[in-house]
Order: C-alpha cells, then sequence, then structure tokens
C-alpha cells in the first residue's frame, strides 16, 4: 500500500536571486515561474520501502535522468532543463524520512555547487537546485506521508 501527502509551494517565497556574470556582465538572475516547484507530494512504498519525492510544475514532466547521490538516493533531472523532478529514497522503513533529512540537502547542495562550476555553468538548474534545497530546510511536513 502506498501512502501520500501532497505540500504546496509558495513559488514567490522560494525564487531566489544569483548574480550571474554573462560575458564579463554582472546581473541578478531568478527563476522564471516555469522553473520553480508549485507541489510537492511526498509518498510511501511500503511493499519496496521506498520514499518518492516529486516536485509538480507549471510545464509537464519531461524525459529524466537518474543522478545517484549514494546506494539508496537517486535524484531525477529533467534532460534538457535540467530541474528537479523527483527524490527516490530506497530502503527505509515508514517514519524514518527525516533522519535523513540533513544528507538529502547536503547531496542536493553538494550537486547545485557542482553545477555552478560547470562549463558553461547552467544557472536555471543551479537556482532550481537551491530552491529544492531550501524547500527541503524549512518544511517539515514533508517528511510525514501522514497527514
Amino acid at each position: 500500500m502506498e501512502k501520500t501527502r501532497k505540500i504546496n509551494l509558495e513559488a514567490a517565497r522560494y525564487n531566489l536571486l544569483k548574480g550571474i556574470t554573462i560575458r564579463g556582465v554582472k546581473v541578478q538572475g531568478s527563476l522564471s515561474p516555469y522553473d520553480i516547484p508549485r507541489e510537492a507530494a511526498v509518498s510511501y512504498d511500503e511493499m519496496a520501502r521506498e520514499y518518492k519525492i516529486h516536485f509538480v510544475y507549471l510545464t509537464p514532466d519531461e524525459p529524466k535522468s537518474e543522478r545517484k547521490a549514494s546506494p539508496e538516493i537517486s535524484l531525477f533531472l529533467g534532460q534538457t532543463s535540467g530541474k528537479l523532478y523527483d527524490i527516490v529514497v530506497r530502503r527505509q522503513e515508514l517514519g524514518s524520512l527525516f533522519k535523513i533529512r540533513l544528507e538529502l540537502i547536503a547531496k542536493i547542495s553538494d550537486l547545485a555547487q557542482e553545477t555552478e562550476k560547470s562549463t558553461p555553468p547552467n544557472y536555471i538548474k543551479e537556482l532550481n537546485l537551491l530552491v529544492a534545497k531550501k524547500f527541503l530546510e524549512e518544511n517539515q511536513e514533508l517528511y510525514s506521508v501522514a497527514g
């Protein structure tokens, strides 16, 4: 049996500004409304012992590629946009998602830093990951599927 909980996001609260240098010119960049999640759904599959956090955007989902953050944690990013769509945490008991909260946040932060250092930098992907990180940090209700 699968349990699910949905949480609405206030897009304006999570949109971040970042100083960006483009061809030597410094500007402030932020995400478009299409790159900020509108909703997060956390589900737990008892049979598979697996948590899934799915971020919903204004645009339909796109093909995704899996990025292994650890043997238990996979991040699914849009192949074109680089947006974070899903976090899958395997081999966990019901109620244990909060225990690995800091690990989830650290893995997403590491990926955002890696994206910033890529050539050329993908600022949209980086800001999207930082929005997801902020959401994971601030929303305790995300870590419970009972609600």
